[in-house]
Order: C-alpha cells, then sequence, then structure tokens
C-alpha cells in the first residue's frame, strides 16, 4: 500500500502505511481451502442500505454492535443519517472511521453507542490476534479482489447475497472471536453439514453480504487489523436501574435488576461460576462489572459487553484474598483492594478508564476489614481494623495516584462502615467493644478528625444510606434481628435515636432509585431476597415484601448511597 491514497472510492479503502502502527500487509501465495457450504441470513436481519450506496464500511459499523450484543441494533436510518453526517456515505478509510466512533459514535433512543480506543493488531500470528480480540473486536481490512477470488468454494467463507462489485476495492469487515457455530448462533443460523462448528471463526460484513469466515481464510484475505474496545454507552437518558447480586445455593453468582428506573423487578438469572465475595462497580463507560472471590482464593471479573447488555464470562485478576472492596478513582479507573495472605491490603487497576489492569501491590499493614471512602478533593481514603482492634487509615496522597503509610485513629472495632457528609466531610461508623455503634467524623473536608462518640443501640450488621435532602441514614440489624434505623435531623449534623422498621435479617445492603428514595434489601429467614422503600424521597416506608430465591451474599448497585 503506498503512503498516501486519493480520495475514498465507495467502499473502505487501506488506511495510509504512515498511519499503520504495528500491523503490516499479510497476503499468502495461495488461499487456503475450507468448506464450501452456504449459511442462508434470516430475511429479517436488515442490510443497513448499504448495497444502495456501496458501503460497507458504516453498515459494518452498524452490523458490529448487533453481532456483538444481538439485542443492540442501529436502525438504517442512523446508519445513513452518521454516513452522510461525516461525508463517507461512499466509504472512508478504516482508520477514520474508528476515531469518528470514539468521537461521535451512533445516536439511538437516547444512548450514544462509542468505539472506544484503538491500535492496529498484528493478525498474521494466530496467537497475537486471540489476545487482542479477548480485550474486544477487531475491524479487519479485507482485500476485495482476493475475496472474490476467495468466493469460489475454496475458502471457509459462507454466506448469501454475495455478489461482485467492481467499484469496490477494500471491504472493512468486524472479525468477532468464538466457535463457528456461536456466531452462527448470534445470526440465528445453523452451521451447515460438514462444517466444523467448534473452530475459530470470524463475522463479516461485505457490500450486501453477512457472513462467517475461517482464521486461515480471513488471514489470507486480510490487509490491516485494528483493535478496539467493546461497545460502550457513553450517554444515558432513561435512568438509572438497581441491580442486585447474590450468591445462590449453587454457590453461582445470580442477579436480577429493576425493569425500569424505580420501578419492577425481573426474576432472578444466573451468571455462572463458583463465589464467595461479591463487589459491584461501574466503569467509566457505563458497563457494570462484578468482581468475586472464586474457589481457588483468586479474585475473578465478570463484565457487561455493553451498558444493560449481556455479560462476558468469568476470568482471573489472580492473587489470593479473603476481603474484597473496588472503588472508582477520580480519573474514572476502578481500583480492587483486598486482603491477601499475609493479612497485608493488596491492590491493583485498570491501566486506563474501562480497560486493562495492573498486576498486584502490597500496600503494607495487617488487617482484618477494611472500608474505603473519598475526600472531597477526590483521593481515596482506606479504613481498615488493625491487629490490636483499632482503626487504622491510610490515604492517597493526590487524586488517583500515590499512597501514605498506615496511622492509627484509635478506638476497638468489629464491624465498620463509611459515608461522606453533605458538606464533603468522611464520617466513620464502627461497632464497638460494647455492641453500640460509635462514630468519628473529619473536622473539615479532607482534613482533621474528631474522637469516637457513641451513639448507642447494639448491632451485628449495618449499612448506610443518604436521603435525597442530604441527610445520611443509618441501618443496622438489632439484637431482635430486626432492622434499626437512626438518622440525621438536618444534612452533615445532628441525629435521631434508634427506631425499628421490623422484620428479622441476617444481611443488610442500602440502594438508592433513580428517584431518590432509598431501598432496603435483606436475606429474610426463609433465605429468599426481601426489600422495603421509602414511600417518597427522605420520608416513609413501605412494609416488607419478597423477591424471592435462596442467598447467602448479597450486593446492590448501585452501592450504598451515603458512600462516596
Amino acid at each position: 500500500m503506498p503512503d498516501t491514497i486519493t480520495a475514498p472510492k465507495r467502499g473502505a479503502l487501506p488506511t495510509p502505511r504512515s498511519v499503520l502502527a504495528t500491523a503490516a500487509p499479510f497476503v499468502p501465495d495461495n488461499l487456503l481451502g475450507a468448506p464450501a457450504q452456504y449459511i442462508v441470513i434470516p430475511p429479517h436481519l436488515s442490510m443497513w442500505g448499504n448495497d444502495a450506496h456501496g458501503d460497507c464500511v458504516t453498515a459494518e459499523e452498524a452490523f458490529a454492535k448487533a453481532c456483538y450484543n444481538p439485542e443492540i441494533f442501529i436502525s438504517d436510518a442512523e446508519v445513513i443519517n452518521w454516513a452522510t453526517r461525516h461525508g463517507v456515505l461512499e466509504g472512508a478509510y478504516i482508520n477514520q472511521v474508528l476515531d469518528w466512533m470514539v468521537n461521535d459514535g451512533f445516536h439511538q433512543d437516547n444512548n450514544i453507542y462509542d468505539d472506544g480506543g484503538k491500535r492496529s493488531v498484528d493478525w498474521t500470528n494466530s496467537g497475537t490476534l486471540k489476545d487482542a480480540i479477548l480485550q474486544g473486536p477487531v475491524k479487519l481490512g479485507i482485500a476485495a479482489d482476493q475475496l472474490e477470488t476467495a468466493y469460489t468454494g475454496r475458502t471457509g467463507w459462507f454466506a448469501t447475497g454475495f455478489h461482485d462489485d467492481a467499484n469496490e476495492d477494500h471491504s472493512t469487515a468486524l472479525c468477532g472471536y468464538g466457535p463457528m457455530s456461536w456466531l452462527a448462533q448470534q445470526l440465528g443460523v445453523s452451521v451447515p453439514a460438514g462444517v466444523d462448528g467448534s473452530m475459530p471463526g470470524y463475522s463479516i460484513f461485505t457490500w450486501d453480504t453477512i457472513g462467517i469466515i475461517d482464521e486461515p481464510s480471513m488471514r489470507a484475505i486480510t490487509h490491516e487489523a485494528w483493535l478496539r474496545v467493546p461497545t460502550t454507552t457513553i450517554i444515558s437518558q432513561s435512568g438509572i436501574r438497581m441491580h442486585v447480586c447474590a450468591r445462590g445455593s449453587d454457590g453461582a453468582l445470580w442477579h436480577m435488576w429493576q425493569t425500569s428506573p424505580s420501578n419492577g423487578w425481573s426474576g432472578w438469572s444466573s451468571l455462572g461460576g463458583w463465589i464467595d465475595l461479591i463487589k459491584v462497580a461501574s466503569n467509566a463507560d457505563g458497563r457494570l462489572e462484578i468482581f468475586a472471590r472464586g474457589g481457588d482464593g483468586a479474585v475473578w471479573h465478570n463484565w457487561e459487553t455493553i451498558p444493560g447488555g449481556g455479560w462476558s464470562g468469568w476470568y482471573s485478576l489472580g492473587g489470593w484474598i479473603d476481603r474484597l472492596d473496588v472503588v472508582k478513582n477520580a480519573d474514572g479507573r476502578l481500583e480492587i483492594f483486598a486482603r491477601g495472605g499475609d493479612g497485608a491490603l493488596w491492590h491493583m487497576w485498570q491501566t486506563a478508564p474501562s480497560n486493562g489492569w495492573s498486576g498486584w501491590y502490597s500496600l503494607g499493614g495487617w488487617i482484618d476489614m477494611f472500608d474505603l471512602a473519598r475526600n472531597a478533593d477526590g483521593r481515596l481514603e482506606i479504613f481498615a481494623r488493625g491487629g490490636d482492634g483499632a482503626l487504622w487509615h491510610m490515604w492517597q496522597t493526590a487524586p488517583s495516584n500515590g499512597w501514605s503509610g498506615w496511622y492509627s485513629l484509635g478506638g476497638w472495632i468489629d464491624r465498620l462502615d463509611l459515608a461522606r457528609n453533605a458538606d464533603g466531610r468522611i464520617e466513620i461508623f464502627a461497632r464497638g467493644g460494647d455492641g453500640a455503634l460509635w462514630h468519628m467524623w473529619q473536622t473539615a473536608p479532607n482534613n482533621g478528625w474528631s474522637g469516637w462518640a457513641s451513639l448507642g443501640g447494639w448491632i451485628d450488621m449495618m449499612d448506610i444510606g443518604r436521603n435525597k435532602d442530604g441527610r445520611l441514614e443509618i441501618f443496622a440489624r438489632g439484637g431482635d434481628g430486626a432492622v434499626w434505623h437512626m438518622w440525621q435531623t438536618a444534612p452533615s449534623n445532628g441525629w435521631s435515636g434508634w427506631y425499628s422498621l421490623g422484620g428479622w435479617i441476617d444481611q443488610l445492603k442500602i440502594a438508592s432509585n433513580d428517584d431518590g428514595r432509598m431501598e432496603i434489601f435483606a436475606r429474610g429467614g426463609d433465605g429468599a431476597l426481601w426489600h422495603m422503600w421509602q414511600t417518597s424521597p427522605s420520608n416513609g416506608w413501605s412494609g416488607w415484601a419478597s423477591l424471592g430465591g435462596w442467598i447467602d451474599i448479597l450486593e446492590v448497585w448501585p452501592e450504598a448511597p451515603g458512600n462516596p
């Protein structure tokens, strides 16, 4: 390919050599043989009108969304609007399309579907290609002349509707790694007789054809390849729906979710695995990610491929842990904190928002419980019970970067929770040696601490929420097994006494609806999930109602609204 290319013709053109990073053209002498059987594409699957314009760039972008997660289909009209808006209805460079998708994306149903960062990929090495695809879909530049030659039955290309078009010189395709049988399932078709469905395959879109191609054939006709992260929703105006995650009687992770913001619940659905700790966090791009300890003691994670869409499956992040928490840095990167086998606090972090992870590193100390909060200036702060039973803390020396050593705040505690007041001051809540709830607080945002003071009662678990009007509210299990609560009488100041909300529970989590009403989730005496909710923001409570199932570990997203 030359360094410069004339104005784009119909279809996609090879990216100028000067733009390519590490990828290099690879054109074998002979195409590799593979089955010639056809897969017939269902007629309801749209072709996005690309055949009318000879545009295989934007149409492929739309298909990428549909194939990677079948719940999302980009409309014909939006594809044409997008291509027209960017002046590429008749074609564009692959690199240009990727840049535009990062900065613009497809707009549909109050969402913006956006491709993340990109880098070139060496597809000539099968192992390198597979590693790249595990990070996200790969866009391929397909040599059209070779594709037309290959489409004689000598390759693993099988599809319907293909026709030669002399105007096309470089087609674009989505490389969706997975078994051929899985790809066929995404298209709603069956693998033809004689085709080994267990072999790796790639979905491909060109001109008016949708199909699947085997790896040798794909490599034989590819000129360039670009890696992109999976499709993400970067803007949503549809509101936040709560999600509940729990361990079921089979040890797997089960979840349920609100069917609409602030209202209605799905049934229980399994995400598989075997876990005994759970944390849920939201990536900077809006995708939920679940972290858990697996049967090997390591941290495993499972993430939405798009916000509100399907799930990746479980993957290990290694280590050996017996305490776990996940928080978001000021710059949007998730960070995992855990107690290791040596009793010290360990952490790992995303190397960029929504993508990639560091290794494990020790923050030292000896702890047996911990929690995190964010200061008003964005710096994370860790609080933990040390070997002496006292509360210890350490903090980031700058937002998203660097840590102090460990320092003692005294006391003796065996339960711990944190919240941030409406004025930005962190407040610590803990159970003391007398079983009562004790607290201490920053005397000013980001700086200074009061002594310990008692809030009374007798508790053995707790969680904290924030009312819509800014007042913190504490929920705890009392000596009778019921949920008890107390609340600030004004934002950042003063406390009521303790009052019972009834029930009998042994798991407790607080979350906040999109409309600001807090909701309590608990495990009841029957092992099922029960909930109750504010009847209006900052005021009044329903009775208890069952959400069914059998659970013994509970986590809710968004996390307790009192937490930063």
